[in-house]
């Protein structure tokens, strides 16, 4: 029989445990700063947002849709996973991966993409069998490993996102 615990993803060097709780969001938090930094992407999480979001979490219980990898006791990547309907009954589950810039290329990257997808293949199993279904991923344009690695998984790009801004004093 299959327990929770038991599909976790097996990394060597890794210890790969389930979201805690808040106790969690510090490092989490540091480690998204890293990515948008490393990215060159401006926006980045504050321990309120931070808070909020996983306080406000739809379709998505973070203690069964919420992994994270350690190495050396430092945070390493995180997966999570959710889900919603589409206007037009579609199921979409996003598969939202977290991966320390040093990490980029590994075999620590795949192994949280694959345990996303695997859990978003658990999750939609109890969805109607008839409707389609699609993983989503995402990332910046400065992140090509992360994108690199969505496509190796057959992820295509669909929609485009544009950051703009004009000075206020003109």
């Amino acid at each position: 029989m299959e327990t929770l615990e038991n599909t976790l993803p097996k990394i060597d060097g890794a210890d790969v445990r389930y979201y805690q709780g808040k106790e969690d969001h510090p490092a989490m938090i540091e480690m998204y700063n890293l990515i948008a930094e490393h990215a060159d992407v401006s926006e980045r999480e504050t321990e309120e947002n931070f808070d909020a979001n996983y306080a406000n979490l739809r379709n998505c219980n973070p203690y069964e849709d919420v992994i994270l990898a350690e190495v050396g006791g430092q945070l390493a990547a995180t997966a999570r996973v959710a889900w919603y309907e589409e206007m037009d009954g579609t199921y979409v589950y996003p598969t939202i991966i977290a991966i320390h810039p040093d990490w980029h290329g590994t075999p620590l990257a795949e192994a949280m993409l694959d345990w996303a997808m695997g859990r978003a293949r658990q999750i939609s199993a109890g969805h109607p069998a008839e409707v389609q279904k699609f993983y989503q991923g995402g990332g910046s344009e400065t992140q090509t490993a992360r994108l690199a690695m969505l496509e190796r998984y057959g992820y295509e790009p669909v929609r485009y996102w544009y950051e703009m801004y004009r000075d206020l004093s003109q």
